[in-house]
């Protein structure tokens, strides 16, 4: 019993197949940049209006205040770049912080 199988057909069958597949679209990744942290509406404008409204309460619960402001701080990163563990979103806050750009919107 021999294969009467043409390998142009199974060419063609194949070709076929590649045509059915549908691409997947991706939506293009945010980069956290200068003008991600400093001149986005969620950026650092947002945590300046958060800690203003923000009351410290008396010297004796100073742990309730940091905890606070540890969940404004993570409120925070999850508006504005929710993909990224908040040690590693803290690292590139800093590291954007401390070039030139992040240095002269500290002065203004």
């Amino acid at each position: 019993m021999e294969d009467n199988k043409n390998p142009e057909d199974e060419e063609i069958g194949a070709g076929n197949a590649n045509q059915n597949k549908k691409k997947r679209v991706m939506k293009p990744r945010i980069k956290f940049d200068h003008q991600h942290l400093f001149e986005n509406e969620k950026g650092i404008k947002l945590l300046y209006d958060n800690i203003n409204s923000f009351n410290f309460k008396n010297s004796k619960s100073i742990g309730e205040n940091l905890d606070n402001l540890m969940k404004i701080y993570q409120n925070w990163h999850f508006q504005l770049f929710p993909k990224n563990d908040f040690e590693l979103f803290t690292n590139k806050v800093v590291d954007l912080g401390g070039k030139k750009s992040g240095v002269v919107y500290k002065r203004n």
